[in-house]
C-alpha cells in the first residue's frame, strides 16, 4: 500500500542487523553452490519476509470457480495476512484486508459462503460485497451527522487473474502478473487451458506441517534427486519402477525469469498426450484449439509436468497408477490423469499449512472425474503415498535447522553444475537430466534479492 508520499512499507522496513548479515551470508555463499542451514530457521527471517517478500510477490489466492455466483466468498491468505476473496452482485472479482475499519477485527470468520454484505461481530460495521461501509449501528448519536461512511470502505487488495487463477498483490509497484509470469504463463496453460470449458476445482484440502515454507520451496525447485532414495517405496510396490534407479532423472529442468520453473518428463506412449488416449480421447482435439502449436506439442510428448510459480504456488499435471493393475506395461490398465495446484503458507518460522486443490476439466467425463480425485488423494493428499514421503524429508530438514550450530553448516547446490543448457524450443532455459540443481539456485539468488533490496 502506497501512502501519500509514494513510499511503500516495503521500502522503509528496518532489517535487524542479524538478518542482514544471514542474507548477505548466504548471498555469497549461493556463488560457491553453498547455503546456511540457518535459512530455514530464523523468527526473525520469517517476519521480514511477510514484508519484503510476499508483501510484494504475486500471491495466488483461489480460482474463480470456487466463487462462481455474486456473493460467493472464500476467505485466504498474503502471507500471514487474512484475505477475503469475493463476487461482487456486479460480477466483479475484488479482495479486501479481512480488517474491520473500525477497530481491526476480522470481520468474517468464515472461510467460505455467500454474503450481500459483512458485518462485523466486534461493533457492527457493515460492509456490501463491493467493500463499501453501508451500516453503522447508532450512527448518529455515536459519530453525529458529519460522519462520512465513504472514507472508510474495506481497504481493496490489488487482484489479477490468469486462466481463472486469481492471484492478489499489497504493493502498488509491484508489475501486472501477466509480466510477472511471462514465461512461464506457456506451461501454465498446458495444466489450465486444454478445453474450453475450465476446470471444475475442489475447495483446498489443509493441513499444518512443522516445517519452514522455503523447505518445500526448495523440494520443488527441480529436486528430483530425491526421488530414487525418499520414494523408492512406489518403485517397490511397482507403482512406479523407474523411481528406484537413474532413469527417475530422465528429463527436463526448465527455468523461466523470476525464478519460475518447470520438471518435464518426457514419455511417448500409445497413450500419449499422457494417457487422454484412453481415458478422454476427445480432450486432444480440444487442446489442440485452446493451446499453441507448440503447446500442443510438448503436452503430446510428455507424462508429467510440475511446475512452481515464485515463491509458493505449485501446478502439477501427470499421469498416476491407482493400483497394482495400472501401469504403462503390456496388459495394464494406464495410470490415470491427475491436475493439482499446491500452496506452501508461511505460519511461522517452523510451521507451514500446506493447500491442496485438486482439479479437472468441466466436461471431464464423470467416471475419470472419480478416478483422478481417486489418484489424486492416494499421491498427493496429506497421507498420500508420495506427499508423506516429502513430509518427512522437509520436517527432517527444518528441525535440523533449529540446531545453535545451523549457522555454521552449509548445504550442498552443486548438482548439475558442470553442465550446459540444452538446445530447447520452447521458453525458459532448461537442463537435460533432472539431478540438477540450477533452477534452485535460481529459486535462492531470486529470494535473496527481494529479501535485500
Amino acid at each position: 500500500m502506497v501512502n501519500t508520499t509514494g513510499v511503500e512499507v516495503f521500502d522503509v522496513i528496518e532489517m535487524p542487523d542479524g538478518v542482514r548479515s544471514l542474507l548477505e551470508e548466504a548471498e555469497k555463499s549461493i556463488e560457491e553452490y553453498r547455503l546456511p542451514l540457518a535459512i530455514f530457521s530464523d523468527p526473525e527471517l520469517h517476519r521480514i519476509e511477510q514484508i519484503k517478500l510476499f508483501g510484494r510477490v504475486w500471491n495466488f489466492l483461489a480460482h474463480e470457480n470456487e466463487i462462481p455466483n455474486p456473493g460467493d466468498y472464500v476467505r485466504r491468505y498474503i502471507g500471514n495476512t487474512q484475505i477475503i476473496v469475493v463476487r461482487g452482485e456486479d460480477g466483479r472479482v475484488r479482495a479486501f484486508l479481512n480488517i474491520c475499519r473500525h477497530k481491526g477485527m476480522s470481520f468474517t470468520r468464515a472461510e467460505m459462503g455467500n454474503a450481500s454484505f459483512f458485518r462485523c461481530p466486534y461493533h457492527g460495521f457493515t460492509y456490501n460485497n463491493k467493500g463499501e461501509l453501508i451500516g453503522v449501528p447508532f450512527r448518529n448519536i455515536t459519530y453525529g451527522e458529519k460522519f462520512d461512511p465513504s472514507k472508510f470502505s474495506l481497504i481493496e487488495v490489488r487482484v489479477e487473474t490468469y486462466n481463472g487463477l486469481i492471484f492478489g498483490n499489497l504493493s502498488e509497484k509491484t508489475p501486472p502478473l501477466s509480466d510477472y509470469l511471462e514465461d512461464i504463463k506457456f506451461y501454465l496453460d498446458i495444466v489450465v487451458n486444454r478445453s474450453d470449458a475450465g476446470l471444475e476445482i475442489s475447495h483446498p484440502e489443509r493441513f499444518i506441517v512443522p516445517a519452514n515454507w522455503k523447505v518445500f520451496a526448495d523440494n520443488f525447485s527441480g529436486d528430483i534427486y530425491h526421488f530414487p532414495t525418499t520414494h523408492r517405496t512406489l518403485a517397490e510396490l511397482k507403482l512406479a519402477p523407474a523411481l528406484g534407479t537413474e532413469k527417475a532423472g530422465e528429463g527436463y529442468v526448465v527455468m523461466t525469469n523470476n525464478a519460475h520453473g518447470a520438471d518435464i518428463r518426457l514419455a511417448l506412449t500409445e497413450w500419449a498426450p499422457q494417457t487422454y488416449k484412453y481415458w478422454w480421447p476427445e480432450l486432444i482435439e480440444k487442446a489442440k484449439k485452446k493451446l499453441t502449436s507448440d503447446q500442443f506439442e510438448l503436452w503430446s510428448m510428455m507424462n508429467n509436468l510440475v511446475g512452481q510459480i515464485f515463491p509458493n504456488f505449485i501446478f502439477i499435471t501427470h499421469a498416476f497408477p491407482i493400483d497394482s493393475r495400472y501401469g504403462l506395461e503390456k496388459g495394464k490398465i494406464p495410470p490415470v490423469p491427475v491436475i493439482n495446484f499446491r500452496l506452501w503458507r508461511p505460519i511461522s518460522h517452523n510451521r507451514t499449512e500446506v493447500w491442496v486443490w485438486k482439479a479437472i476439466e468441466a466436461d471431464a467425463p464423470e467416471e475419470l472425474k472419480k478416478l483422478s480425485l481417486l489418484a489424486d488423494i492416494r499421491i498427493h493428499g496429506s497421507s498420500g503415498l508420495v506427499f508423506q514421503d516429502d513430509i518427512a524429508m522437509i520436517h527432517g530438514v527444518s528441525e535440523s535447522a533449529l540446531s545453535p550450530r545451523a549457522r555454521d553448516i552449509k548445504l550442498i547446490y552443486e548438482a548439475g553444475m558442470y553442465k550446459e543448457p540444452v538446445k530447447w524450443k520452447y521458453p525458459g532455459m532448461a537442463y537435460y537430466i533432472m539431478f540438477d540443481e540450477h533452477w534452485a539456485l535460481k529459486f535462492w539468488k531470486t529470494y535473496i534479492k527481494y529479501m535485500l533490496e
